[in-house]
Order: C-alpha cells, then sequence, then structure tokens
C-alpha cells in the first residue's frame, strides 16, 4: 500500500469539497429559478460531482495498485462488534446534534460578520418560502444522500483508501483524517 506525503494527503482531503462547493456555486441559481431550496443544488453537486470524483479516483488507486475491486484497496479491515457500532452511532449521532445546537451562535455571527459578501441562498437554511412539493423532494433526496449513501462512500474514501496511506502523520493521523 502506497503512502501519501503529508501534503498530498491534506490534498486528497480538502479537493473533494473544493468541487462540491464549486458543483453547489454552479447550479444553485438554477434550480432556484424552479423553486427549489438552496440546498437542492448541494444535493446535485454531490450527486453529479463528488460521487463520480470520489468513485474515479478510488477505480483509478484500484488500477494503480492491480485490485481486483474497490474494496481491496481498504486499509482497515477490523470491524466493530454490532452492538458497540449502534452504542458508537447513537453517541455520535446525539454529539452531533448537540455541538450543533452550541455553534448556532456562532454560525449566525460568522455567517453575518465574515460572510455578508455572498449571495443569500449561498447561506440559506430556511424553508419557508418554498413550495411544500419542492421541500418534501428536497428533504427526500437529502435522506437518501445524506443518510445512506454519503456515510458510505466518506467510509469508503477517508477511512478506508486515505486514513491507511497516512502514516507519515503518526499517530494524529485519525485526527487529521477526521478534521
Amino acid at each position: 500500500m502506497q503512502q501519501l506525503s503529508k501534503s498530498k494527503s491534506v490534498l486528497l482531503h480538502l479537493y473533494p469539497g473544493v468541487l462540491i462547493t464549486l458543483g453547489f456555486i454552479l447550479l444553485t441559481p438554477l434550480f432556484l429559478k424552479y423553486g427549489f431550496p438552496p440546498q437542492f443544488g448541494m444535493l446535485l453537486s454531490i450527486i453529479l460531482v463528488a460521487v463520480p470524483i470520489f468513485s474515479i479516483h478510488l477505480l483509478q488507486v484500484r488500477k494503480k495498485e492491480n485490485k481486483k475491486s474497490i474494496a481491496e484497496i481498504n486499509g482497515l479491515t477490523s470491524r466493530l462488534s454490532t452492538s458497540k457500532l449502534i452504542l458508537y452511532s447513537v453517541g455520535l449521532v446525539i454529539f452531533a446534534f448537540l455541538i450543533w445546537g452550541a455553534t448556532q451562535p456562532v454560525n449566525l455571527i460568522i455567517t453575518d460578520k465574515l460572510l455578508y459578501w455572498l449571495p443569500q441562498w449561498f447561506t440559506e437554511q430556511d424553508f419557508s418560502n418554498y413550495s411544500k412539493d419542492k421541500i418534501v423532494i428536497t428533504l427526500l433526496l437529502n435522506l437518501i444522500l445524506n443518510g445512506f449513501l454519503a456515510p458510505y462512500v466518506e467510509e469508503v474514501y477517508f477511512r478506508g483508501y486515505l486514513l491507511p496511506r497516512m502514516n507519515v502523520w503518526g499517530k494524529s493521523a485519525f485526527v487529521i483524517n477526521a478534521l
């Protein structure tokens, strides 16, 4: 398994987010015209940009490392017990909601004071101005992508592919990977 340099591992962690953001910027104004909330543009960016980019990247790695499947490039093969997996999952969801709630005042300050120059739709989180059918479509797509597809793709790419190739970071590799 080929190890990554520090700079390459940082680049491989950041470039998907940059491409998703560019997709969001390009797609969202189009779908706003059709009455969809901005989150719909982000979700389409994940489908049209992130999934293909991750897939192409992992297929190239598979070919370069002479593996028969993408699953074989996974450098982490140990599994948690079902009870630990459920416990950790529930704990992390609770932790995520607590962090989200605690950071909302800071989020508002950052949005108002630092990101004021962005278009209003870029930071909008309110669905009140959209039709019920557009909201339902957006929320269903969000559930499918962020509830099922994105976690799987993220685990394969960030934890299965990148993390085992970050030995250059030593014991802090998992922290760098999570950040």
